[in-house]
């Protein structure tokens, strides 16, 4: 049902987005949202139009189109459409009535009722438009960037004649293959897959003397191409395994955000260093000495008895990180600030995320909880603040995300009926107007 409070109408059970409201489908599960009394008076948001019978709201892109999208059919009344012009990158048919995109004009599909958009004289004289470009027999508009790809698109089959592929140049991220007549992406060269008609992107010869892309690297049997980081990663990317290779490791410099294992012969990210996981082969990544010596990069902290560096966010959150579980050390947390988008449970001691306070818990969704329960605690919660995008319940001390609230289906604790009193005056609703 829906009520009205001074120029406000208001939901009782549904918080929806406005294109939910009178548009021809129930959404609400009192079908309030198609009541006719409210959609009479409902303005249609921006982009949208009422129908001629005032109880339903469609794209404007949707008018005249040739389909029906208001049930009563006054999208596509002949009378109103011909009084309609069409939107930029649509055109007229030629019975003044429907609206097609440009870029379906002339293309040998039928999109105009009246069978004008493909019309043999029309289509001679018609301009394609931008970023399209006339087959041969002049009947038929195409995308350029399907020209010469070794796939027919024209009906006429001009798009891939020999004679006009030689002369064409490829586009900027495209190459010419060897018979001067197909273009493919450059990323499909030399990548061990045949994309040239005549194999030509994978031949030997030609792939040996191609450069790299830039950050890119050669492999051993100087035919196929990977990234810098990918060398001496730990794992094979060269289809010969090169780059894995005790020698070529021993003398690779890692670039700037990685670091050489103890071994000599694997890179790893410096993020994974001394965080409690053996990344490289030999574990010195993890080394007891070096993680002693090593700062802690921006958001981590150190342990002192392991050395390892822990997420701030995993300090005094209620699991033991450290190995002597000093991150959990009740004089430590008592005085721990909690990171940004966390709060203190209400001994002080822990800290889980703010939307995790005090919040109609689903199925465990929002996280960690309080280990002494005052997440839940009524007299706690109704002094706490719900975070952004949450409302408190009308128990006065649940806090509940906007999109479950007022959604038909009980999420706060209480008497249903006080939820649905609640729903009839939420101020969350007030978007309708």
């Amino acid at each position: 049902m829906f009520a009205q409070r001074g120029n406000v109408l208001m939901a009782y059970n549904v918080s929806k987005t406005k294109l939910a409201f009178c548009n021809g489908h129930a959404d609400c599960n009192d079908r309030s949202d198609e009541d006719p009394g409210f959609c009479q008076d409902y303005n249609c948001s921006e982009y949208r139009q009422k129908c001629a019978d005032g109880l339903q709201c469609i794209d404007e892109y949707s008018l005249c189109d040739g389909r029906d999208d208001c049930t009563d059919g006054s999208d596509e009344d002949p009378d109103f459409c011909r009084a309609t012009e069409c939107d930029n990158d649509n055109v007229k048919c030629d019975d003044g009535i429907q609206c097609i995109y440009k870029s379906d004009v002339c293309n040998k599909y039928t999109d105009c009722k009246d069978k004008s958009d493909e019309d043999e004289d029309m289509c001679k004289d018609y301009n394609c438009s931008e970023y399209r470009q006339k087959c041969a027999d002049g009947l038929q508009c195409i995308d350029k960037y399907s020209l010469c790809n070794g796939r027919r698109d024209c009906t006429d089959r001009s798009d891939e004649d020999p004679d006009f592929c030689r002369a064409k140049e490829c586009d900027n991220d495209n190459v010419k293959c060897d018979d001067g007549i197909q273009c493919i992406y450059k990323r499909d060269v030399c990548d061990k897959y045949t994309h040239c008609k005549d194999k030509s992107d994978e031949n030997e010869d030609i792939c040996k003397a191609r450069e790299c892309e830039l950050g890119e690297t050669k492999c051993a049997d100087n035919y196929q191409c990977i990234h810098k980081d990918r060398v001496c990663d730990g794992f094979a990317n060269c289809n010969d395994e090169s780059d894995e290779e005790t020698r070529t490791c021993e003398e690779y410099n890692c670039s700037d955000d990685r670091t050489k294992c103890a071994d000599g012969l694997q890179c790893v990210r410096q993020e994974d260093i001394c965080e409690g996981k053996d990344d490289c082969r030999d574990g010195s990544d993890e080394d007891r000495q070096k993680c002693k010596a090593r700062e802690c990069g921006y958001g981590f902290r150190k342990c002192n008895d392991d050395y390892r560096c822990i997420n701030e966010e995993h300090w005094c959150d209620g699991r033991d990180d450290c190995s002597s579980g000093e991150d959990e050390d009740p004089n430590m947390c008592l005085h721990y600030e909690c990171p940004v988008g966390f709060v203190k449970c209400k001994d002080g001691l822990q800290c889980i995320r703010a939307f995790s306070m005090c919040t109609v818990n689903v199925a465990g969704l929002w996280g960690l909880e309080c280990k002494d329960g005052s997440d839940n605690d009524t007299d706690h919660c109704s002094a706490y603040e719900c975070p952004m995008y949450f409302e408190k319940c009308p128990n006065g001390h649940q806090c509940v995300h906007q999109t479950m609230l007022c959604s038909g289906a009980q999420m706060c604790d209480g008497e249903s009926e006080d939820e649905e009193q609640f729903c009839k005056s939420n101020s969350l609703i007030n978007f309708l107007y």
